[in-house]
């Protein structure tokens, strides 16, 4: 099973910075609407969309493997419980 791991990705961006990122902010920078980044800040993504993942890479600087990860889908279903 494939998870985001946009929220690390997110937090090492920020130190980085030295600043809070905003949905809005990183919205308007990606061209990527506020819920979508919110699905995938909470590891929830219904699809994983070239373009979105395109931009995601290029905003933050990772690669594809930094920002999806692969699990056990037993273990992801125990996080869910």
């Amino acid at each position: 099973m494939i998870k985001s791991n946009l929220f690390s990705v997110w937090k090492k961006r920020e130190s980085g910075l030295g600043r809070r990122l905003t949905l809005r902010e990183v919205a308007a920078e990606t061209g990527i609407s506020v819920p979508t980044l919110s699905h995938w800040l909470n590891a929830k993504p219904t699809r994983f969309r070239s373009d979105t993942i395109a931009a995601l890479t290029d905003y933050f600087g990772c690669t594809m493997d930094e920002l999806l990860v692969e699990v056990d889908p037993v273990e992801a279903d125990e996080e869910e419980v």
